[in-house]
């Protein structure tokens, strides 16, 4: 049977599902480089792991997903799989119970390993879901609110152009002109204020007055440089930062410095809701385990007034994903991040979701909508056993 439609011998769908089961699943690390290298906080970003992950089934459909990390391929094979391996794949807490069992005291410890790892399996149970039912992951989470969802262009320093700023608003302008951008969002922190200050005038020069410009420093301030370059970034039309500083503590004293809104990578929504700060969360799917707890996080953030978007880059299939929850929660509105454009590979056939326009179409088909491109697979994985690119993120 294939895995995207069922023949017209094929059980009813009534008994199919009744006797699904998870019989294999696999785990493949893989390495995508950037084809556009550049510059931030840290250093220089060349490129990241991830892990492609499949989980068969006794009717012959194939869910795929995508783990945060390549580290997790080993935990997926010798510790998660083993024990869901005969459970109903679409039964998604009984096979989160069977893979992390432990996952109160997991909270307790502050250590998700295995939660980053399980959402790499979770995301491929609602491609299978998706499958076994016609319907798209959108869908099955609750119905389709936007076909289209929103995106950012990227911007960034080039890192073998010198501290080319000049080039950074030629970029910007290229994506106006060729893409419709209709948002950007870049990198700060990497040069000092006065010459970021003069790339960002040359950039707001370049895209004209009314284009919405966020910002991630990457924690590369300290609070005295935050206060002076907020200020002078909201008159450039700054509207959001991302993580200006590194603590809670610092974040606070930045609250009313400038009509600028902060974003952060750092989930405690309690902690946002007392402080009043970060207004928004940025999120991958593996922080939180998978599509299942990340829905549940932003209906819970919206309760609050909190927006929550993705960051990027991704090998495509947790892209996609992304793109099925937008798709179906009301609260996401605001644009998510994209370097797709950046990518010097990417695992699935229809290639990177580039955005026209400001936005991305939410992807045909059943599932998720996206298939595996072999080739690139294997090129990835070899690349992974050989030049495994780092992950700056891995924590």
């Amino acid at each position: 049977m294939s895995d995207s439609a069922f023949s017209p011998t094929s059980p009813p769908i009534s008994d199919l599902l009744g006797n699904l089961r998870i019989t294999a699943i696999r785990a493949t690390p893989i390495s995508i480089p950037m084809s556009f290298v550049y510059k931030w906080g840290p250093g220089t970003y060349d490129g990241f792991s991830r892990t492609l992950v499949e989980v068969d089934t006794s009717a012959g459909i194939t869910g795929i997903g995508e783990a945060g990390y390549a580290r997790d391929a080993a935990l997926i094979e010798h510790l998660l799989a083993p024990r869901l391996i005969g459970a109903d794949p679409l039964d998604l807490a009984e096979c989160e119970r069977r893979a992390i069992p432990s996952f109160t005291g997991m909270v307790t410890g502050r250590n998700f390993t295995k939660l980053n790892a399980y959402s790499g399996i979770e995301i491929a149970l609602w491609d299978i879901a998706g499958k076994a039912t016609g319907r798209s992951v959108a869908q099955l989470i609750g119905g389709v609110v936007r076909n289209e969802v929103s995106f950012t262009e990227y911007f960034a320093i080039e890192a073998d152009k010198g501290n080319d700023i000049a080039a950074v608003a030629d970029q910007c302008a290229k994506a106006v002109a060729d893409h419709g951008a209709t948002g950007f969002e870049g990198k700060v922190g990497v040069l000092p204020l006065r010459e970021e200050l003069r790339m960002l005038s040359g950039i707001r020069d370049a895209i004209g007055p009314d284009i919405p410009i966020r910002l991630d420093a990457n924690m590369s301030w300290d609070v005295a440089t935050a206060r002076e370059a907020l200020p002078r970034q909201a008159d450039l039309g700054v509207t959001w930062v991302e993580e200006p500083v590194m603590t809670q503590a610092e974040l606070i004293r930045l609250k009313d410095v400038a009509p600028i809104s902060f974003s952060s990578h750092q989930i405690d929504l309690p902690l946002a809701a007392r402080d009043g700060v970060p207004e928004s969360f940025v999120v991958k799917l593996h922080y939180l385990g998978g599509i299942r707890r990340t829905v549940k996080f932003v209906d819970a953030c919206s309760a609050f007034g909190i927006p929550v978007w993705f960051r990027s880059p991704s090998a495509g299939i947790e892209t996609a994903a992304e793109i099925h929850i937008a798709a179906a929660l009301e609260p996401m509105s605001y644009p998510s991040q994209n370097l797709s454009r950046w990518l010097g590979d990417e695992i699935i056939d229809r290639g990177p979701f580039h955005a026209t326009d400001g936005v991305v179409a939410v992807p045909d088909g059943p599932g998720l909508g996206v298939t595996l491109d072999r080739a690139a697979v294997e090129r990835c994985a070899e690349r992974a056993r050989t030049s495994p690119l780092g992950d700056p993120y891995a924590r």
